[in-house]
């Protein structure tokens, strides 16, 4: 090991390698947001319910899913829901992350 020396090559998968690591959770999370898209775009138009912190089933109606592009846009599920406090409809868009971690009826 005493004339091992650092090579061009090893300092081109090193970087690689950073590289890689850094911007894997933005690749998989892209990954995963087409992946949603793909299997529930058949439900835009329709109503969902979603579990509210109280314990209920509000309904909420899927209008569009928009594309995650890493690192220029996020993503995520646009929504409409009713307003508890003053009846009006609201839109939100909920990202892909909170999404997954919603509890949700689909429609039959």
């Amino acid at each position: 090991m005493d004339d091992f020396a650092l090579k061009d090559w090893h300092v081109i998968v090193m970087f690689f390698s950073l590289v890689a690591g850094i911007f894997k959770n933005d690749v998989v999370n892209s990954i995963n947001a087409h992946i949603t898209i793909y299997e529930q775009k058949h439900l835009i138009g329709k109503t969902v319910q979603i579990a509210s912190p109280t314990g209920l089933w509000e309904d909420l109606k899927i209008i569009n899913y928009k594309h995650m592009i890493p690192f220029i846009s996020g993503g995520g599920i646009i929504v409409l829901h009713k307003d508890d406090d003053t009846g009006d409809f609201i839109q939100e868009k909920f990202s892909f992350t909170n999404w997954k971690s919603q509890r949700i009826r689909f429609p039959k």
